[in-house]
């Protein structure tokens, strides 16, 4: 059994800068401002978000362009509060839209692929 995380609830528009940050921060070759602690890991740490985390959309907030394009495919996945007052009706139609021109692994990613994936159904 593999951690799956799911980050609900807190938007997308930190996903992009938060990787570069914990990778830059794991990179043993600059000075860091964290940790004194050696990087020993065999993957960076935004590959380890890559396979273990996806962060969900939050409606009334988060546009997907630009940041599905600035973070690998598969971490930002769909949610919809609805039939809650947050949520909207017409969600999955909304971000349809803005995934309009990228490739359809993202659309598929997006839509379902990459949650099933992550928890193995």
């Amino acid at each position: 059994m593999t951690l799956a995380i799911i980050v609900s609830e807190l938007g997308i528009d930190w996903l992009p800068d938060f990787l570069e940050a914990i990778d830059l921060e794991a990179d043993e070759k600059r000075p860091r401002m964290l940790s004194f602690a050696p990087y020993n890991y065999p993957l960076k740490p935004s590959e380890y978000v890559q396979r273990q985390v996806r962060v969900s959309v939050v409606h009334q907030q988060d546009v997907l362009r630009p940041t599905i394009e600035r973070v690998p495919e598969g971490i930002i996945v769909f949610s919809s509060d609805f039939p809650h007052v947050e949520g909207h009706q017409e969600a999955v139609a909304l971000y349809d839209a803005q995934l309009e021109g990228l490739p359809q692994s993202t659309r598929e990613s997006f839509f379902g692929k990459a949650a099933a994936d992550l928890l193995g159904i």
